[in-house]
């Protein structure tokens, strides 16, 4: 694991790195979906616990979790094994998927907490999910109502990666994350270790399946 983080760091070519990546981790109750050898949950646990160990600043070793709800959760530990051990503790609610929830939980860290910088905020936000949103409650995208919250408090807009690690699941048409439209988005879809290489390499606006 700590050679996976050193590699990160060294790759010269990376675009992300020292951008500071916030995770958003699914927990409802759809990602309990088995894919592979293993579950959805467990992938977006394991993505979470990489790359909130490469941020710097107030937003180190944090993730937020969200289904009916969210919370932003430090990740406590020195090792993988400790973080790991961490993760395993988190109450679960396997409630909804509420996107929404993600971005209000900021707007209140930055309501709450006005001595962090601004530009320590993450600008990437790395939504690991099987997609089965609720919906904005508009007649727009998840996308459009969440950079709304964010411009209203004084933070940027952040490039939004959709990760569907459960390539296979088809969603239901009026579950609209964002639209090919919205710039500063990308949809990832499917489970293997070179889109993690992909997302490192830069988040150009395009498709990776």
């Amino acid at each position: 694991f700590e050679g996976l983080l050193e590699l990160a760091k060294t790759n010269v070519n990376s675009s992300l790195f020292g951008k500071n990546i916030l995770c958003a981790l699914d927990t409802s109750g759809s990602m309990i979906c088995e894919v592979g050898n293993t579950t959805a949950y467990n992938i977006c646990l394991s993505l979470g616990i990489y790359f909130s160990s490469l941020n710097t600043g107030a937003f180190k070793d944090q993730v937020v979790t969200f289904d009916s709800r969210s919370e932003i959760r430090k990740l406590a530990g020195s090792t993988f094994t400790e973080k790991v051990d961490v993760v395993k503790s988190w109450p679960t609610a396997w409630g909804s998927t509420n996107f929404q929830s993600v971005i209000d939980e900021l707007v209140r860290v930055r309501v709450q907490n006005p001595e962090i910088p601004v530009s320590e905020y993450p600008q990437v936000l790395l939504v690991v999910s099987d997609l089965q949103f609720n919906c904005a409650g508009s007649q727009s995208t998840n996308y459009e109502v969440a950079m709304r919250k964010l411009r209203s408090v004084g933070l940027s807009d952040m490039t939004v990666v959709w990760w569907n690690v459960n390539g296979g699941y088809a969603r239901r048409s009026d579950e609209v994350s964002s639209t090919i439209e919205d710039s500063g988005t990308v949809l990832v879809s499917g489970f293997d270790s070179s889109i993690v290489t992909s997302i490192l390499g830069g988040v150009d606006k395009k498709v990776v399946d």
